[in-house]
């Protein structure tokens, strides 16, 4: 048994993969295994982590066909041997002392999650994230944590989890998403921790892509994953659940609902929309201009569009 498994679902990053392996190989920690998911590849991704596989004991190469990362994790995690679980980006990669850093401090403070802080890698320029935290989080400050890109995030790869926690409650992604299935998955694994730790390091380098799954601007149809993220914070903190239910009536301003977003179920939509305005339109925001642009949103969609009120929610 590893004291480490590292899951990396592969898709079409042939540009980008060997320097994320590369730096698992140059880690310092060294009790660990790599399980790469090849989700169908079309470009020499597959071929590469195949090399990497004979080269390396370490490193296990699943090819399978394209199903989408969640899927591939899902595959990753029923494969994994470790006391720990890592998930990594393919096309991002990590300081040499990440799982050296990581697994000592999950194991100092006896947590089941150690988060870190990151660096978001754009063409031009790096922003680095400083959130602080000395004290052991308990779950109900983890669900605020993870909700919020300006502190942890909802993030994977820059958290390791105690796979016990995974296995033994079936913790595992919703096959039908893969925008915002990793807050999803923190969120449910929230249940279920008794304590999570934050370290003040930038251990992950994020690579910010316009092609990625979240960095494609046509990719807007992010009505179902916002659904069931709503579900599963109603359970745990109205507050946090409100301000998501928010965020759906932005996505609503982004994604013009008929053009953008053909497949969803119009009629479950309007009627989440006008409930949500209810809810949070005077809950939420103390703006007075938001609040009559989201009014004018749904009650007079033909006023809120003259040019006059054209400016986005955000």
């Amino acid at each position: 048994m590893k004291k480490v498994s590292v899951i990396i679902p592969v898709y079409n990053v042939e540009k980008y993969i060997k320097e994320c392996i590369n730096s698992l190989i140059n880690q310092t920690f060294k009790d660990y295994e790599i399980i790469l998911i090849d989700d169908g590849s079309t470009d020499e991704s597959g071929n590469i982590c195949d090399k990497y596989s004979n080269d390396y004991k370490f490193i296990t190469t699943i090819h399978k066909k394209n199903e989408g990362v969640s899927i591939a994790r899902n595959k990753g995690i029923e494969m994994s041997t470790g006391e720990y679980i890592v998930f990594i980006d393919a096309d991002d990669y990590l300081t040499e002392d990440y799982l050296k850093i990581m697994v000592n401090n999950i194991e100092k403070f006896g947590c089941d999650v150690c988060t870190c802080n990151y660096l978001k890698l754009y063409d031009k320029y790096i922003e680095t994230t400083n959130y602080k935290n000395k004290k052991k989080i308990n779950k109900k400050k983890y669900i605020k944590i993870i909700s919020d890109e300006k502190k942890i995030g909802g993030f994977l790869w820059n958290k390791i989890y105690r796979s016990q926690i995974i296995k033994d409650n079936n913790l595992f992604f919703d096959k039908d998403i893969c925008i915002m299935e990793d807050l999803l998955f923190n969120i449910k694994i929230s249940s279920y921790i008794n304590y999570a730790i934050h370290i003040d390091e930038k251990l992950y380098y994020y690579r910010q892509r316009h092609n990625s799954a979240i960095g494609n601007k046509k990719n807007y149809n992010n009505f179902i994953p916002l659904e069931k993220i709503i579900e599963e914070l109603q359970k745990k903190n109205s507050y946090i659940s409100n301000i998501y239910k928010l965020r759906y009536i932005f996505e609503n301003e982004k994604c013009k609902i008929l053009n953008i977003a053909p497949d969803i179920n119009k009629e479950k939509h309007k009627r989440n929309l006008k409930k949500y305005i209810s809810i949070n339109t005077f809950l939420l925001s103390d703006k007075y201009s938001i609040k009559l642009k989201i009014i004018l949103l749904y009650f007079f969609p033909k006023i809120y569009k003259s040019k006059k009120n054209k400016k986005s929610l955000n």
